[in-house]
């Protein structure tokens, strides 16, 4: 049986790819399946109106593949915070700038960003896949340590992470801050070991703990 939004979901010929298939949505070029359109807003292409860069979801009167402004459509992909086109996350904005956007409102406290962290939205940003840095930011270990960091009113240290959950999550965000220079390097296999002594003896009865 199919679900109710496949059993509504039209079959038509995909313009694109001229197979039938279910309609994922309708550009100006006409009815396109789920692939083609992820297909072709992963790879702007140089539209053969204006020139640039853009997502190609038209034709020109010659049948040459053209971006929706120069076909007169109000359908664009450029993001509206760099001016990049693919993919989006946020309203209007492309998944780098939605990395940045998403990282910024995680590490504001009180309408503000600590100094430290001034410049992680840009390093996360950059660092890796956008899409898979979206996910991680969106889960509850990520935005736990960074709201931890974002709100700690000392300075940056070591010991500010060492007050998240002893987690991947904490390791990898170390990692990240080591390598972008906000913390520094330190003998990082003999740091993390003592740190879990601490951690565990913490747990433990007096008498058990001081046997370790």
């Amino acid at each position: 049986d199919l679900c109710f939004r496949c059993a509504q979901t039209p079959h038509e010929r995909c313009a694109i790819c001229t197979h039938q298939r279910p309609v994922h949505t309708r550009w100006p070029v006409g009815a396109v399946c789920l692939p083609c359109y992820r297909r072709t807003i992963a790879h702007p292409q140089t539209c053969a109106s204006c020139g640039d860069t853009k997502v190609l979801i038209a034709l020109n009167a010659t049948g040459v593949r053209i971006c929706g402004p120069c076909s007169g459509a109000a359908i664009d992909y450029a993001c509206r915070s760099c001016g990049h086109s693919g993919a989006q996350h946020f309203a209007g904005m492309c998944l780098r700038c939605s990395v940045a956007q998403a990282a910024r409102l995680l590490i504001t406290v009180d309408g503000t960003v600590r100094p430290e962290l001034e410049q992680l939205p840009d390093v996360l940003a950059d660092r890796g896949q956008p899409a898979s840095t979206l996910r991680w930011l969106s889960k509850p270990a990520a935005e736990d340590v960074l709201h931890t960091l974002a709100s700690d009113p000392e300075p940056l240290t070591h010991a500010s992470l060492d007050q998240c959950p002893p987690t991947n999550t904490r390791h990898w965000v170390r990692a990240m801050l080591v390598e972008a220079n906000f913390l520094p390097r330190r003998d990082e296999p003999i740091e993390r070991f003592e740190t879990w002594i601490n951690e565990l003896t913490a747990e433990l009865p007096a008498h058990q703990a001081s046997l370790i």
